[in-house]
């Protein structure tokens, strides 16, 4: 793990919620100089931080919202530093982790790959559960090529009991089905 070690007169550390910034700017001494809750938007951090740009470094945490954060910062100049979400806990022992800054141009892919690697997965989670569900109930072992539509509608009626067809449609045990007996054909 990286750790920005640059020295600066001031500064500035902001956690980003997705309406709200809490705003601290500390001094090279760890003096606190600004201590704010704002809303998010433009104006409101361009006011706090005008006095001080040109002297000032901006960190904020890697989550959900600090690409307008960080294309702000470069618009006007300020020096950016973007922490790992999952190391910012070193913060406190004076470390700042760094996280890659990607650039504004390349974030649709990057975020297009990152939802595409999640479907992938539940994708994967759903067939290994039909093929577990398929033993389960001690049932011949299927091919499962769910790219298929016929496939997809064919494989939930192959199983003879309705409580594990219910899993294959819904995707979990439904309650009802947990009775004794319940659900059974």
């Amino acid at each position: 793990m990286r750790f920005y070690n640059n020295s600066h007169p001031y500064y500035c550390g902001i956690d980003l919620h997705a309406r709200l910034l809490y705003v601290c700017i500390l001094d090279s001494q760890a003096n606190v100089i600004v201590h704010k809750k704002i809303a998010a938007n433009k104006n409101d951090l361009l006011l706090i931080l005008e006095p001080y740009i040109g002297h000032v470094i901006v960190g904020i945490e890697c989550m959900h919202c600090w690409y307008w954060v960080s294309d702000w910062c470069r618009e006007l100049n300020i020096d950016f530093i973007l922490g790992h979400a999952l190391y910012m806990k070193a913060i406190h022992g004076g470390n700042f982790p760094i996280a890659y800054d990607y650039p504004s141009e390349m974030r649709a892919a990057r975020d297009l790959l990152r939802r595409r690697m999640k479907i992938v997965r539940h994708g994967a989670m759903l067939k290994g559960h039909m093929v577990n569900t398929n033993s389960q109930y001690n049932l011949p072992a299927t091919e499962l090529n769910l790219k298929k539509h016929l496939r997809q509608t064919k494989t939930p009626s192959t199983i003879p009991r309705s409580d594990c067809s219910a899993q294959y449609r819904y995707g979990y045990v439904h309650p009802r089905f947990l009775r004794k007996g319940a659900g059974t054909s």
